[in-house]
C-alpha cells in the first residue's frame, strides 16, 4: 500500500496527521560562536523569509490543508508559520502558540561565548559522563536550564493532546525547532510512549539524530484515542519539497 509520505498507518482507524517542520533561517544562525539556546526575539533573515514561503507553496502543491496551525512562542517559529500560511487559499488562519513547541532553553548560558562555557574541563567531564544531562531537570549547561527529558515529555503531551478532544483535527501544521525535533525523533525511536527513557539513552539518541535543516519537515500520524489505545506515532522526516 502507498502511504503518504512512506508511513503507513491502519486503513479505518481515526488520524491525525500532523506535518512539524523547523523554521526557516534566523538572524541568530550568523553568530555560531555564541550559545542561543531559546533565542525568543531572534528574527527571520531575507533568506528564511524566502524559505517560509517556499514552505507554504509545498504544502500547497502537495494538498496540504490544515485546519488547525501551531506554533513555538519564538519569534523566528510565528515568522516561519505566517509567511507559510500566506501563500495558504484563503490567507492567513489563527495561529495557535504553545511553549511545548519551544526550543530547548539552557538556562544561564544562553548568549554566552560557546569556548567560555564548553571549557576544555567541562568537555571532558561531558566525554567520560557520557553526556551534558545527566538527571531529569538537571541541565549542566547552565542554570534553570530544561533537560532533554522535560522537552521530550512536553513534546508528547503534545501529540497525545492532539488526539484528546471530542473532535480532534485531521490535519495540522506545526514549526518547531533544531535540538526540539530531534529530541522528539528520539524519544518515540526509543518508544518512551510506552517505556520509561534513561535521561542518558535520550541524550545519546539524540545525538544520532541527523541535523536538521531549516523548513525541513515531517509528517507524524497520531492515531487512536490516547484514552483507550495509547498514542500510536509513525513518522519519516523528509527534506523540503520531498513530504
Amino acid at each position: 500500500m502507498e502511504c503518504p509520505g512512506s508511513t503507513c498507518y491502519i486503513g479505518g482507524m481515526s488520524h491525525t496527521e500532523l506535518i512539524i517542520a523547523r523554521h526557516a533561517e534566523a538572524k541568530h544562525a550568523a553568530t555560531p560562536h555564541i550559545i542561543a539556546g531559546q533565542a525568543p526575539y531572534s528574527q527571520l533573515t531575507p533568506i528564511g523569509r524566502k524559505q517560509g514561503a517556499q514552505l507554504g507553496w509545498k504544502w500547497h502543491d502537495q494538498g496540504v490543508r490544515p485546519d488547525r496551525a501551531d506554533s513555538s512562542t519564538s519569534i523566528r517559529a510565528l515568522q516561519t508559520m505566517n509567511t507559510a500560511l500566506m501563500t495558504r487559499p484563503g490567507g492567513i488562519m489563527p495561529i495557535n502558540t504553545s511553549k511545548v513547541l519551544q526550543e530547548q532553553c539552557l538556562g544561564s548560558h544562553e548568549g554566552q561565548p560557546r569556548d567560555l562555557v564548553y571549557t576544555e574541563e567541562l568537555k571532558q567531564r561531558i566525554a567520560e559522563q557520557g553526556a551534558d544531562y545527566k538527571h531529569p531537570g538537571y541541565n549542566q549547561a547552565g542554570e534553570a536550564g530544561m533537560s532533554l527529558t522535560a522537552v521530550a515529555r512536553g513534546l508528547a503531551g503534545y501529540l497525545i493532546a492532539l488526539r484528546a478532544v471530542a473532535e480532534p483535527p485531521e490535519s495540522v501544521v506545526a514549526i518547531s525547532h533544531h535540538t526540539a525535533l530531534r529530541t522528539l525523533f528520539a524519544f518515540v525511536e526509543l518508544d518512551g510512549f510506552h517505556e520509561p527513557i534513561d535521561p542518558l539513552e535520550l541524550q545519546a539518541a539524540m545525538m544520532e539524530q541527523p541535523a536538521i535543516e531549516p523548513c525541513a519537515q515531517a509528517l507524524i500520524i497520531v492515531e487512536g484515542d490516547p484514552q483507550n489505545f495509547g498514542c500510536r506515532v509513525e513518522y519519516t522526516r523528509q527534506p523540503l519539497g520531498q513530504l
